[in-house]
């Protein structure tokens, strides 16, 4: 019972989180569906409807109260006759040539409806109309019209005495005020309604069709690489990494976070060597370069030496000017052992450097993942924890030629960016150049609105 509840309750929260998601398009499918009924409404041209009704009575030879009843209800009986007489050109010609329409009978019979009322002797004429005027003069003349020709006719009762039938206007026509249709709130009504089919069924198409992966739940679906931690969109990241975890005690924790569970369990790939995580984003702007200098830095705030090295061959994203919040930019102050030796080395925290593996001026063009096993001796001697920045695995083929020198790999998803099939497919290309997948890292979390949460 308990885990029922439990289930019902996620239900529920995944329900407002579409909800939240989805408001915004669904409002607008819905409103869309009141303006087109209402625009609708306002584009038909309008209908008015005017009726008259008609009084029937007998008149017998003899007049005595036993005729006059079977005359009432020989006349209650021939009521639907007339009704259909009305309708006939009989009546209706004579109509059209006294308000001279350009029409014929079995037209202008569409726009009058004839109906009887039930044990009277009363029928109601109802004429429509583009116009109030046309709507009444109509009514007006075919109950003249039906009033003529009733009393022309005599009825044979049923002991074959002769009974006759006048008719008159009880209720005559008058010109309506409104129009009868279109009913304007009806349409939007309708509007409305059918906006809300469309927009649930919009709302189920994007939920169903969309693959990217949007908050911590989607991150853990089945057939997805572990995920080890997230980072929270935090405006404290946009001036630097480093600034953001000096500023953020939400970025900080995070990224501490991330540094355990990455960290856990990683052996070196070679005995005496030093911790080597190649944190690799799935597209350009996954944020590979956000989660990698955020590892290294929180691994050296736990007290380890840590090098960071920029291994991102499509753009040198961790050059030191891009990096606000550094010690040091150029010549690292240090003993000039380990990773503090190599060339381009910049002290970025206490017990954090930076190493950039790009070549500098004049030297030959190799790929990174050489230049990298070159100094990565050097880097080894001090370093407890390597932290490389391979950039985007679906840009550049350095990112997999890093393989033989990890421990494992981290791969980076946006949230809201990055589609899970894409990330699939990168933590398999990683498999196949026999490294390891540690996990995955959600970056940019929202913190508020349907996706959040951290």
């Amino acid at each position: 019972m308990q885990y029922e509840g439990k289930a019902k309750c996620m239900e529920l929260r995944e329900t407002l989180r579409v909800v939240r998601r989805n408001w915004l398009v669904a409002a607008v499918i819905v409103i869309a569906g009141a303006v087109g009924g209402w625009f609708l409404a306002s584009s038909t041209p309008p209908v008015y409807e005017s009726s008259t009704t008609l009084g029937f009575e007998v008149s017998t030879a003899t007049g005595t109260v036993q005729e006059e009843v079977q005359g009432n209800n020989l006349l209650i009986q021939q009521l639907p006759t007339y009704a259909r007489l009305a309708t006939t050109g009989k009546v209706l010609d004579p109509v059209i040539e006294t308000l001279d329409l350009d029409t014929d009978a079995a037209t202008l019979a569409d726009d009058l409806d004839i109906s009887a009322s039930d044990g009277t002797a009363f029928l109601t004429v109802t004429a429509s109309g583009a116009t109030a005027a046309e709507a009444a003069e109509l009514a007006a003349a075919v109950g003249d019209q039906l009033v003529a020709e009733v009393a022309t006719g005599l009825v044979t009762g049923p002991e074959g005495q002769t009974i006759g039938v006048s008719a008159s206007v009880v209720d005559p026509a008058v010109e309506p005020e409104v129009p009868t249709s279109p009913v304007t709130l009806l349409y939007v009504a309708v509007g409305l309604a059918l906006g809300l089919v469309v927009a649930f069924i919009v709302v189920v198409l994007r939920e169903v069709l969309n693959r990217r992966i949007r908050n911590v739940r989607d991150a853990r679906k089945p057939g997805l690489p572990p995920l080890l931690g997230v980072v929270p969109k935090q405006r404290a990241l946009a001036k630097g990494v480093l600034a953001g975890l000096s500023e953020s005690p939400a970025v900080s924790d995070a990224f501490q976070r991330v540094r355990v569970a990455v960290t856990a369990g990683l052996a070196p790939s070679v005995p005496a060597a030093p911790i080597v995580v190649v944190v690799v984003g799935v597209g350009p702007r996954a944020g590979a370069t956000t989660v990698a200098t955020g590892l290294a830095a929180a691994a050296a705030d736990a007290g380890r030496r840590v090098a960071l090295v920029d291994a991102d061959a499509e753009r040198g994203a961790l050059a030191a000017e891009d990096l606000p919040g550094t010690l040091a930019s150029g010549e690292v102050a240090g003993s000039g052992r380990g990773a503090a030796a190599v060339e381009g080395a910049t002290e970025l925290a206490p017990g954090l450097v930076l190493v950039r593996t790009a070549p500098s001026d004049g030297a030959p063009e190799s790929p990174a993942a050489a230049r990298l096993a070159a100094a990565l001796d050097t880097i080894a001697v001090d370093s407890e924890l390597v932290v490389i920045d391979g950039g985007a695995a679906s840009a550049s083929a350095d990112a997999l030629l890093l393989a033989p020198l990890a421990s494992a790999y981290v791969v980076v998803a946006r949230a809201g960016r990055t589609d899970a099939s894409d990330l699939v497919e990168v933590a398999a290309s990683i498999t196949g150049a026999g490294a390891r997948v540690a996990g995955s890292v959600l970056n940019a979390v929202p913190t508020r609105g349907p996706d959040s949460g951290v």
